[in-house]
């Protein structure tokens, strides 16, 4: 198997639900196998199980997957599926993010210490997700290489 047979074996096992007030949900399907759930328990980092990780690392897998078809390197697929995948977030959207769980706050913490404070609320906010987006983008990539080597 190849990096994309396990891109595309992380995908399938997705599935979305229905709660009873009509959201809708991803989480793990029952054929999911152990190193998929080993991979998004690692993207929660040590948060309980909640519907952004799930998303976004639904969202990673996607659109890495989309890059692979247009012949995109997995390199920059690695580095740039974070900030692309931010590139169009609302304020409100950061809020309810950064709102979602108290841990959020520690991914923007950790960027404002690591390169300074942006000179707007959204932006620092933006850093925070950006950063959250890179962890679940590197979990994946580590999750798929050891498939790979194993």
């Amino acid at each position: 198997m190849n990096f994309q047979d396990h891109l595309n074996t992380f995908l399938n096992s997705f599935e979305q639900k229905q709660r009873q007030d009509a959201t809708l949900f991803y989480c793990l399907n029952d054929e999911a196998p152990d190193w998929v759930r080993d991979a998004i328990h690692d993207m929660h980092d040590d948060m309980l199980p909640n519907d952004y990780s799930y998303n976004m690392a639904q969202e990673v897998a996607e659109h890495v997957s989309e890059g692979l078809i247009y012949e995109r390197g997995l390199d920059e697929l690695q580095y740039e599926t974070p900030v692309e995948l931010c590139d169009t977030t609302y304020t409100q959207e950061l809020l309810d993010w950064v709102g979602s769980h108290g841990a959020r706050i520690a991914w923007v913490d950790e960027c404002i210490a690591d390169y300074g404070p942006a000179q707007t609320l959204s932006d620092n906010l933006s850093m925070g997700m950006i950063a959250e987006y890179q962890h679940i983008t590197n979990v994946l990539f580590s999750a798929i290489e050891a498939q790979l080597e194993a």
